[in-house]
Parts: structure tokens; sequence; C-alpha cells
């Protein structure tokens, strides 16, 4: 299959790593923090590319600007994004290894620089590998399906017949010491304050795992609340969705939400309740920081006019 152009691959790497379905509700915890950096803006480029492909986010956070990391450990920004782990990682590394990185123009004036690459990337979004990658998630598939799968991905790089997209991105870099990073700039993102409430009546413990977070207009990120059953018996809940300042409501997509369903738990019973949402692109510059609020109600008191919309 022959490529297809695209105009912003950093927009189509975005869209390919966004997570995906609400994962179980226990994670593995994320991967401790590493100053690994690259000498050059170019291979820091690459190596961010790359992470951010894979969904290997541990990886791609090491070629992020210092400035960044300290804004937003490794830890919070694995927790972020729904990577691969296992096989699935392992394959969506070796189809990262396909991507072909051209550098167009690379500017350096002081600690900063911009980086124009022109980038050939596989397109996963296409059914060839698309097939390949869901089937790498199968729980039962077997080590010999694992090595089919290798081999099916080593026989399209031999070939170069495999599905592409096209496109040239521009990058920011930052320099301390010796090291060079790609720059999001999460000093200027929204700032989400996260808030979880229990009304009357209901026998919940429920609290936010992160109480505040930094997200860039257009990312999709996730994040969980802990909630469990402090009583002596079993209740059913439902959470009200608030997205406060009430005009930011319009400029913030919920992707999936715990709140779309009441939560059953028998005494002493906890869970980890993900919500997975999205501050859209065209967020105005004046909207630099909103709630989302989460109030338990007992089941009967919840308000139909109170459903979540989408």
């Amino acid at each position: 299959m022959g490529p297809r152009p695209f105009c912003g691959c950093l927009a189509l790497l975005l869209a390919a790593c966004a997570p995906g379905p609400i994962p179980a509700p226990e994670r593995a915890a994320p991967t401790p923090p590493t100053a690994t950096g690259a000498a050059s803006p170019a291979d820091a480029v690459r190596g961010y590319v790359r992470g951010l492909y894979a969904r290997d986010y541990a990886a791609a956070y090491r070629f992020l600007a210092s400035a960044d990391q300290r804004l937003k450990s490794e830890a919070e920004y694995v927790e972020e994004n729904l990577g691969f782990a296992g096989f699935p990682l392992e394959l969506s590394r070796r189809l990262a290894d396909l991507i072909r990185f051209r550098e167009r123009k690379v500017e350096v004036q002081g600690d900063h620089a911009t980086v124009s690459a022109h980038l050939t990337l596989p397109d996963a979004s296409a059914p060839l590998l698309q097939k390949l990658l869901d089937e790498a998630e199968r729980p039962d598939l077997t080590a010999e399906g694992k090595a089919r799968l290798l081999r099916q991905v080593a026989a399209l790089e031999s070939s170069g017949q495999f599905p592409v997209v096209i496109g040239e991105e521009s990058f920011s870099l930052l320099k301390e010491g010796e090291r060079w990073g790609v720059f999001l700039n999460f000093a200027e993102a929204v700032v989400v304050r996260l808030e979880g409430a229990v009304m009357e009546g209901l026998s919940f413990a429920f609290t936010p795992s992160r109480p505040l977070m930094r997200v860039k207009p257009g990312e999709t990120v996730q994040t969980t609340f802990r909630v469990k059953n402090v009583g002596k018996g079993t209740v059913t809940g439902k959470a009200r969705h608030l997205i406060l300042p009430g005009d930011a409501a319009a400029f913030v997509t919920v992707v999936q939400c715990f709140c779309f369903l009441h939560q059953t738990l028998a005494p002493g019973e906890e869970l980890s309740l993900p919500v997975i949402f999205r501050v859209e692109f065209d967020a105005p510059d004046p909207l630099r920081a909103l709630t989302l609020r989460y109030e338990f109600y007992p089941l009967e008191r919840f308000r139909p006019e109170w459903e979540p919309k989408g």
C-alpha cells in the first residue's frame, strides 16, 4: 500500500496514542523518573516521536525538556497516558523502529532550538497494522503467535510495503547543561483541579488520585478516583459530573467516565474508577483553570437531569 499524505504528524501521533478503552481498575506502578536526555535537538525529537508513536510514554518522557519535567513527573505523565505494556508494547516498539525521520531544518539560538522534520510513520489506523495491534492485545496469544506477529513486522520492514502517513512537523526544544529536550510548555497548560464529594446517605469514601493536573489543549488524558464502601451494608451510588466554571464545559469532552453507570459496592469493597477526558484545541486563551467535580449520591436521590451528556 502506498503512502498517504497527512498534514500535522504530531496530531496523528496524539490521535494514534490517545487512551483507548478503560483499563482494568488496578494498573502496574509507573516507571520511576529518569534524567535520560539527548545531546542534540534532532536526537531528542527522534526519541520523543518514537516513544509517543509506540505508546511508550516512559520512553517519550525521557526526551522532554527539563522545564516540563519539573512541572510533571514521569509517574504523572505515564499515568495520564494509557500506554501499551507487555507484548503489545514490544510490537509497537518494532513498528516505531520503522519510522523514517529526515531533518529539514535545525535552528539553534542559545538554549532554544527548532527542528523541522519530514516524518514517515507506519499508519497504525490502516487495517493491516490495526489487525496486528489488535491481535497483539489478545490475552490468549501464545508464544508462537507472538513470534508470528514479530515475523510479520520484520517482513513488512524488509519489503517496505507497509501503509504509511507522511508529513512535516516542527518541534521546539530547550537545553539545560548538555541535554536537549522537546518543549511542550506545561507551564501554559490548563490547570485542571479534581474534586470528589459524597452526599448524605451514602457510606462511600471518595477521593481523586491526583487533585491537580496540567493538560495541554488537544490532549486526551486519564486519571482515577478511589472509592470505598466504609459502611456495613452493600450500597449503590451514582456520581454527578460537574465542570466549573460553567462556561468551561463547552471546551471539555469526557470520553469515558464511571459517572455514566451506577456503582454498587459491598462492605469494605474498594475500586479505582478511571476518567478519560480532553480539553479541546479551541479552548480560549483566557481559560487557564477549571474544575472537574464528582458528587456521589445514593442512587434513589440521583436526578434524571444530572445524567451526563455524551
